[in-house]
C-alpha cells in the first residue's frame, strides 16, 4: 500500500508541474496573440491612412506649408540681416514647418525594430533674399546666438536660413561599453 501512495503523489506532483507549465504556455500563447492582434491593428491603421489620402503621398513626419513676410533673416554664417521692406513692398518666402505634433515625436511607418529609436526633426535650407547688415546699437529682432557686424546701408543678395521640411531621423543605440579587463601581460 506505501508504494502505491508513493506513486500517487509522485502522479499528483507531476500533474501539478504539468498544469503549471499548461498555464505558462498558454499565457505565453495569449501574449503572442495580443501582440498580433496590436501588429495587425496598426497595419490596417496605417493602410487606411493611406487610402484615405486619395492616392496623394503619406509623410512620416507630417509638415505644413506657410508664406511667411519675415523681417530679418540668419545668413550661413549666423549673421543676423535686416531684409529689405518698402511699404508694401515685402519679401515672401514658402516655409515647410513639422506639424507641432509631431515634432519629436516618433516617426509613422518606420519598422518596429526602429520606431523608438525615431525622431520627427525639423530641417532648414538655404535662400536668397535682399538683405543689410545691421549696425551695433540697432538691437530690434536681435537673437543672442547671432553675430552682429557694423556694415554700410548697402541691400545686397544673401542667403538666409528657412524652414525646409520635417524629416524622421534615427538615432544610433548607444551600447553601454563593459569595463575593460586588465590584459594578461600584465598578471
Amino acid at each position: 500500500m506505501m508504494a502505491n501512495e508513493e506513486v500517487d503523489q509522485d502522479e499528483g506532483w507531476q500533474r501539478g508541474k504539468e498544469d503549471e507549465f499548461t498555464d505558462e504556455i498558454q499565457l505565453m500563447a495569449d501574449a503572442l496573440r495580443t501582440k498580433r492582434q496590436q501588429q495587425r491593428q496598426r497595419r490596417r491603421e496605417m493602410e487606411l491612412m493611406l487610402l484615405e489620402n486619395d492616392g496623394d503621398p503619406v509623410e512620416c513626419c507630417p509638415s505644413v506649408v506657410e508664406m511667411v513676410e519675415p523681417w530679418g533673416g540668419m545668413t550661413r554664417d549666423g549673421i543676423f540681416v535686416e531684409l529689405f521692406r518698402d511699404g508694401d513692398v515685402k519679401q515672401k518666402f514658402y516655409e515647410r514647418t513639422c506639424r507641432p505634433d509631431v515634432i519629436g515625436k516618433q516617426c509613422r511607418f518606420v519598422d518596429k525594430r526602429f520606431q523608438r529609436q525615431s525622431r520627427c526633426i525639423q530641417k532648414y535650407s538655404y535662400t536668397y533674399a535682399l538683405v543689410r547688415y545691421r549696425s551695433h546699437g540697432d538691437h530690434h529682432h536681435h537673437h543672442s546666438n547671432a553675430t552682429v557686424i557694423q556694415a554700410g546701408q548697402d541691400w545686397r543678395l544673401d542667403y538666409i536660413r528657412v524652414l525646409a521640411g520635417c524629416e524622421c531621423e534615427l538615432e544610433p543605440i548607444v551600447k553601454k561599453r563593459n569595463s575593460k579587463k586588465p590584459s594578461r601581460d600584465f598578471l
